[in-house]
């Protein structure tokens, strides 16, 4: 059974990484200023926008360790921290003084991710149709397939903590996850093709 995933309200981001088959970036936006630019970050906060703490923890620790494993890749050199070991859930609340406590401790960016919808979608689909004769003659059954599949709606936000404003934006579909950590996984994933696909970054 997989855990309910919610968001709550929003705050902070930087860095992710190409495409999977179950998941893909409906839509961006980009800041103009980014334009022709690299998103060049040293050190990002990861925050999960995630009611449950033990959910949030465990997000913002995959999306830390997948940003620095395709950083590496790339040949950068991120260094990716979870936001839950400097702020708690009511700093988060205020933008400001996360902004103020992020900046203090050298951070230079900041990659934030919410669950904005997580849905069920049921198919039936008829199956094969058999024959069977008898004293009535002929009839027709049909097997119908019936099919469940969960589909979550996470929104990635890009922070600068020094600019203290939103760079990039973007919002990815992932059809059955398995986890939280497969979740992030994907979104890691597409987020980073979208970014490379702009040029912002390598």
């Amino acid at each position: 059974m997989r855990p309910a995933l919610a968001s709550t309200l929003a705050v902070l981001v930087t860095i992710l990484v190409g495409a999977c088959a179950t998941s893909h970036v409906e839509d961006t936006w980009t800041d103009p200023s980014v334009a022709g630019r690299r998103l060049d970050f040293h050190k990002v906060a990861t925050v999960a926008l995630l009611q449950e703490g033990a959910l949030r923890r465990v997000a913002e620790d995959d999306l830390a360790r997948a940003i620095e494993t395709r950083s590496s890749e790339a040949g950068g050199s991120v260094e990716a921290v979870p936001s839950y070991t400097l702020l708690d859930v009511a700093e988060l609340a205020d933008a400001e003084r996360t902004r103020s406590k992020l900046a203090a401790a050298g951070f230079d960016g900041a990659v934030v991710v919410s669950v904005v919808d997580s849905h069920e979608r049921v198919t039936a689909t008829p199956g094969i149709g058999t024959t069977h004769w008898g004293y009535g003659g002929a009839w027709m059954i049909h097997d119908t397939v019936v099919r469940t599949d969960t589909i979550v709606r996470v929104q990635t936000n890009i922070y600068s903590v020094a600019e203290g404003k939103l760079l990039w934006s973007g919002t990815s579909r992932t059809l059955n996850p398995r986890d939280v950590s497969d979740l992030i996984d994907d979104v890691v994933r597409d987020v980073g093709g979208a970014l490379r696909e702009q040029g912002l970054v390598r």
